[in-house]
């Protein structure tokens, strides 16, 4: 089995963002017609850069190779920069790929990722978010005046609704 091609897109969230401003995800296909899909976390460049550097390390370290090689693909990425050390635009870029070889991985093998992993560990995860004004955006001007962020009473509301809404952790 070999990797045969990479998509990514992104997904903009509108504000007040719960979860990003923007969803970055990636899509491998494989020869055998598998298909395997990941995320990738944007937190240095704009969301069209890393889908782009998602595509290029895809390229040059994935396609054509076994979806199972995942710790080579690992020390073949990382080994390749500079300083050969992971540096932080590579990390969210590998962990979509790593996610959609595990996909393709589990797919192939009738399995959930999580028992290939090691299997299920709690019945229940901790599901959090943080606080977000109720209009407008954190990244813009719509933050200024009084919000969650300067008042104390509007942030304990916003963090009851979280709670009302399944979160069992607030991050201020």
């Amino acid at each position: 089995m070999k990797v045969t091609d990479v998509k990514t897109w992104v997904v903009g969230n509108p504000p007040p963002g719960i979860g990003g401003k923007y969803f970055i995800f990636v899509k491998l296909t494989t020869d055998g017609g598998v298909v395997g899909y990941g995320e990738a976390y944007n937190a240095t460049f704009s969301a069209h850069v890393t889908a782009k550097m998602i595509e290029d390390m895809a390229e040059r370290y994935l396609i054509g190779r076994d979806p199972h090689d995942i710790e080579n693909l690992f020390r073949r990425v990382y080994s390749s920069g500079f300083t050969q050390r992971p540096d932080v635009s590579g990390m969210g870029c590998f962990s979509a790929l790593e996610m959609a070889c595990w996909d393709i991985i589990g797919k192939e093998a009738g399995k959930p990722a999580y028992k290939l992993l090691g299997g299920q560990v709690h019945e229940t995860l901790r599901s959090y978010t943080y606080l977000y004004p109720h209009t407008g955006s954190v990244h813009s001007e719509d933050a200024r005046g009084q919000n969650v962020y300067n008042d104390p009473d509007m942030a304990a509301a916003c963090a009851l609704e979280y709670v009302e809404q399944g979160f069992n952790a607030v991050k201020l």
